[in-house]
């Protein structure tokens, strides 16, 4: 989703076989990260124009619909973009909370059934109610630096909720497991085999109330439950990371 300028959102030229890829043109430094209204955006952009969203969200194999899932977030989502060299911009990050009962009808079938089953572990132990639960979005485009997603997460208010996050996973070739051992000798090495592809989240596991690694149509996923107070010791905990490195 390209833009011109700054909020205003205007139609782009199809790139070559369709798929638009703007990101060989980054201008250095130039990101800006703000709420947006994504329902808006969807409601008067043309196919054409989301094509870089409907790649955005298909990577992450957990949704069914891209334009209807937009449709279905909270009035602003915190995004961040990046100014080409053309001085058009394009959405490279977004991050926000989604009441979990609206979201999960365009999540695949397989993830709410477990979803659901280990929410109804959860309460026995922790009383809450349905609407209490929160859906956590968060996708980026491959190899965004991980400084710029963070600006994303600023100004992110964490309230009383409880909150899932569904991680994607990919298992970690044999030549690589030593030097991932070593990186993250806190954990565990049965947890290390699949790792997040988006390395941050590798912390939840530290902070999660339950979480369980699932295997749907040959994806593993990790889904992973937090209420807000060890939601805001995993942001503190990222935050610090990204601040060492």
């Amino acid at each position: 989703m390209r833009s011109k300028g700054h909020k205003n959102q205007s139609k782009t030229k199809k790139k070559k076989n369709g798929i638009p890829n703007p990101y060989n043109r980054i201008k250095e430094e130039s990101h800006l990260t703000e709420d947006l209204d994504l329902k808006c955006i969807v409601s008067i952009c043309q196919d054409n124009d989301l094509e870089d969203l409907k790649i955005f969200f298909s990577r992450s194999y957990i949704y069914l619909d891209y334009k209807k899932l937009l449709k279905l977030f909270p009035k602003h989502m915190s995004v961040s973009k990046i100014e080409t060299l053309d001085s058009e911009y394009f959405i490279s990050s977004i991050f926000g909370f989604c009441n979990y009962l609206d979201i999960k009808t365009n999540i695949k079938n397989n993830l709410v059934t477990e979803i659901d089953a280990i929410l109804d572990r959860l309460e026995a132990d922790h009383k809450f109610e349905q609407n209490m639960v929160r859906y956590v979005v968060s996708e980026r485009i491959l190899n965004l630096p991980i400084n710029i997603f963070m600006e994303n997460l600023k100004n992110i208010e964490i309230e009383n909720y409880i909150y899932i996050y569904i991680s994607k996973l990919f298992k970690i070739e044999e030549e690589n497991k030593n030097e991932v051992f070593s990186t993250f000798k806190e954990f565990k090495k049965d947890d290390l085999i699949c790792f997040p592809d988006k390395a941050e989240e590798i912390f939840l596991i530290k902070y999660s109330l339950i979480s369980k690694v699932i295997n749907i149509s040959n994806v593993n996923f990790r889904i992973s439950v937090l209420d807000h107070k060890s939601m805001k010791k995993y942001f503190y905990k990222i935050f610090e990371e990204t601040i060492n490195k």
